[in-house]
């Protein structure tokens, strides 16, 4: 089996903190265009519920965020990952994924992120 360089690399090498710091991560319309990928709004497009996680009446930052959104981050997609971060190298597809659970006590902001210093 081959191996990418960055699987190889040591930890320093992998993470340029600048770079990772500076991307552009996901924006609220990514967030409601995957609301409505996983049926947000399917049954019935008037109803209020799901309304709120595509759509706000006074400004689209404020629209809801549905949980499963923090974890389809690292999704495959056709040209890679969904979520390829310059300045963070190394291969998703050689780490051991043993466990992985997402604990809400609040509302998840759409504007807020981890860059900011805030931890939702």
């Amino acid at each position: 089996m081959a191996r990418s360089a960055s699987a190889t690399a040591p930890v320093s090498c992998a993470i340029d903190p600048t770079m990772v710091l500076s991307h552009k991560f996901p924006e609220v319309t990514d967030e409601a265009l995957y609301a409505l990928a996983v049926g947000a709004c399917n049954a019935d497009a008037a109803d209020e519920k799901e309304l709120q996680l595509v759509y706000h009446r006074d400004d689209q930052s404020s629209i809801k965020i549905l949980p499963t959104f923090i974890s389809a981050l690292n999704a495959k997609t056709g040209d890679g990952f969904y979520m390829d971060v310059p300045g963070l190298h190394y291969d998703p597809t050689l780490l051991l994924h043993g466990q992985q659970y997402i604990e809400i006590y609040k509302l998840i902001p759409s504007q807020d992120n981890i860059a900011d210093g805030k931890f939702f």
